[in-house]
């Protein structure tokens, strides 16, 4: 659903860039937790970032306790931990997810520069067209003597009608 849903619709290259920062980053950690399979954290930071972008789907599980998606990792690591399984790969997955989601759609929000743009390389790869930021064109300039501008009318504003109700003396009360 990450793929295909609307935040990487079309956009190959963004979502290979998602699995490439995913990969880099649970390979650097692994050796410290001693991990060999990361398969698991790739999973989970997937999940991770897809119930972030998707907070307000409404889920349930096992059809009896119903959640939404942004609460969709710490249920399944839950989950995990009613099975007795370990929950390293698991955090491992949803820390690294967490840090994308940050770098990627909370960060430049808050006035930062965007720190994971893809690369071209990616996008030459791929064959997709990297997101590009509008140009606005310049206005002529006025003085030049062949443009004549008609003056232009501004709009005058539409007032609607209003009726007036006498107040009884209950209302000026009120008023005062």
């Amino acid at each position: 659903m990450l793929e295909e849903g609307r935040e990487f619709h079309r956009k190959t290259s963004d979502f290979a860039w998602l699995l490439v920062f995913g990969m880099t980053c649970i390979c650097l950690i692994a050796p410290f937790l001693n991990v060999t399979f990361f398969g698991s954290s790739l999973t989970f930071m997937m999940v991770y970032v897809w119930g972030r972008r998707n907070h307000n789907v409404r889920m349930s599980f096992l059809g009896m306790f119903p959640f939404t998606a942004a609460y969709l990792p710490l249920v399944l690591l839950g989950f995990s931990l009613l099975l007795h399984s370990s929950m390293t790969l698991d955090l491992l997955g949803i820390f690294v997810g967490h840090t994308y989601y940050f770098l990627e759609d909370i960060y430049p929000h808050m006035g930062g520069s965007r720190i994971l743009k893809t690369p071209t390389i990616l996008h030459l790869m791929f064959g997709t067209v990297p997101q590009m930021t509008a140009v606005v064109a310049e206005p002529p300039p006025e003085d030049d003597v062949h443009m004549q501008r008609e003056p232009q009318q501004e709009p005058q504003p539409q007032v609607a009608p209003v009726n007036v109700v006498e107040a009884d003396q209950n209302d000026e009360d009120i008023v005062q």
